[in-house]
Formats: C-alpha cells, sequence, structure tokens
C-alpha cells in the first residue's frame, strides 16, 4: 500500500518496509473487500469519515515499485466489432483520473487558496501520485443567485454565462490566467488535461428551449427508457457578454481541424431513413 484510509485519517507509505502488502493471485489478480484478509483489518474496504476523509482510498503498487516507473499500456490501432461505444481495455485501464473538483469544501479567502492556484503548484505532487489525466471541474462562474444548490456551492453548473472562466473577477476555481497556469503546469508534469463538461447539468441560462433525452448504459450504447418520448424546457440558451463575445467564434477552425465532430447524422436524417418499429436506437 501506498496510501490508506484509516480511523485516524490517511496513512501514507513511501517504501516498501513496512508497508501492508497483499500479493496477487496467479493470474494477476489483486482482489479487495469487506472482510479481514490475513487477519489484518486494514486490508479491507470499509468507509471512515474524518477530516482528511469521507469514505474510503487507497493507492496500492507493486512491491520493489520505482518512483519513476510508468505502468501505461500503449493504445491499441485495433477494430472493435462488438457494438460497444466504450470498451475497457488495457490503455485505458492503465491511466488514472484525478478529477480536481469539490462540492462542499470551504470556499477560498485568499488567492493562494484558489482550486486551480493550488493545482498549479502541486502539478509535481500528482505526476508523482502515478496521475496520468486530471480533470478540470466545470470553470464557469457559477449565477450565485441561491436558487438552488448548484447556484449556492458555486460548483460551475449552474451559470448564466457559459464563457465566464473567471474573466474580471475569480470564479470558485480562480481567474481565467489561473486556469491558463494550471494546465501549462500539469502539461509540463506529462499529464493529459480534460475538461469536465456534462451537458445534462447545463442551466440557470436566460433562455429556454425544448429538448428530449436519452440514457446510455455503462457502454455509451443508448438504452430503452422512458427519456426518448418526453420533451423538457430548459433553461440553456442564452447566456452574458462573454457568450455573445465568444460564442461560435471559432465554428470554423474547429471544422477545419475537426471536421468528424461536424459530420453527425441529424434528426430529419434518422426520421427520413428509418422507420419507428424500435430496430433502430437512433430513432427517437
Amino acid at each position: 500500500a501506498a496510501l490508506l484510509t484509516t480511523s485516524d485519517g490517511i496513512v501514507t507509505y513511501d517504501a516498501d518496509n513496512d508497508a501492508p502488502t497483499i500479493w496477487t493471485d496467479d493470474r494477476g489478480t489483486l482482489t479487495f473487500s469487506n472482510k479481514e484478509i490475513a487477519g489484518q483489518d486494514y486490508t479491507s474496504v470499509q468507509g471512515f469519515a474524518n477530516p482528511q476523509v469521507s469514505g474510503y482510498l487507497a493507492v496500492w503498487v507493486p512491491v520493489g515499485a520505482d518512483d519513476n516507473q510508468d505502468a501505461r499500456t500503449a493504445a491499441s490501432t485495433d477494430a472493435n466489432t462488438d457494438g460497444k461505444v466504450l470498451h475497457s481495455n488495457a490503455a485505458l485501464d492503465s491511466n488514472l483520473i484525478y478529477e480536481g473538483f469539490s462540492n462542499f469544501q470551504p470556499k477560498a479567502t485568499t488567492n493562494d487558496e484558489l482550486t486551480n492556484v493550488v493545482i498549479a503548484k502541486n502539478a509535481n505532487l500528482f505526476e508523482k501520485w502515478g496521475i496520468t489525466s486530471f480533470e478540470m471541474a466545470p470553470q464557469y462562474r457559477s449565477s450565485g443567485d441561491h436558487t438552488f444548490l448548484d447556484s449556492t456551492i458555486d460548483n460551475g453548473y449552474a451559470f448564466t454565462d457559459r464563457y465566464d472562466l473567471g474573466f474580471e473577477t475569480p470564479t470558485k476555481y480562480g481567474t481565467d490566467k489561473d486556469l491558463r497556469t494550471a494546465i501549462k503546469a500539469l502539461h509540463q508534469s506529462n499529464m493529459q488535461v480534460m475538461a469536465d463538461v456534462v451537458d445534462n447539468q447545463v442551466y440557470n441560462l436566460s433562455g429556454q428551449e425544448v429538448v428530449s433525452a436519452s440514457r446510455a448504459g455503462v457502454y455509451g450504447n443508448d438504452v430503452s427508457t422512458g427519456f426518448g418520448t418526453q420533451l423538457y424546457a430548459v433553461n440553456s440558451v442564452g447566456g452574458g457578454k462573454y457568450q455573445a463575445q465568444y460564442g461560435g467564434e471559432y465554428l470554423n477552425e474547429l471544422k477545419q481541424q475537426y471536421p468528424d465532430l461536424f459530420e453527425a447524422k441529424t434528426y430529419d436524417y434518422w426520421v427520413k431513413n428509418y422507420s419507428n418499429d424500435g430496430s433502430d436506437p437512433y430513432y427517437t
């Protein structure tokens, strides 16, 4: 174990000496459960509540592992034919994703406490932890009207301008400059940086539109539910001055660099080419 959760808080181990050890079986599988293993309760998965963690957190590494080892698997170009949109594979599973996101931690009182400032300062530490992909929290400025939870804890979902990334004054996470600095620091520490974009949690904009929704399973494929046959009025249109300034400004450039994003089949295409007999998952 490199890191474990205990009733007294998080314990870390910098070397193999005295660190709890669990051996894999002959297939290389390391199994955890809520039961004691070899009479040692520190190896069982259980929840704790203390100032450092609410729940359970653990990091395990191979015995004798070097500090700078890279256990990632190279991506494969082999085609998949099982019909699943998403796949579990060695290249994906060997990456470790970490999201710098919190709903309920106290808000920063000084500039040094802003999330993106802290991320930039600790980029080297994240790399030492073995983080390969860093996911940034929604960077939008929250509306702050306190009409519901997300507009109270300022987590970036309840916003009125989807382009205000901390211009002029900081968001909960920092300024736009802090965001750029954090991304550069993570890149310099050999991490991929991803954005948290949850389209079904975009709300509190000034205008409404009618939408339908579909639900996908764990592999990304559509599953049959009543969502696809219902219509909703949602506050997902409009925005403030930065959305007016930047909205659509880079579409031509994006289309040149990523043309596949603009080649999706439209609703009209499926209406014209498929009957609604349940045989096509895209017809909703």
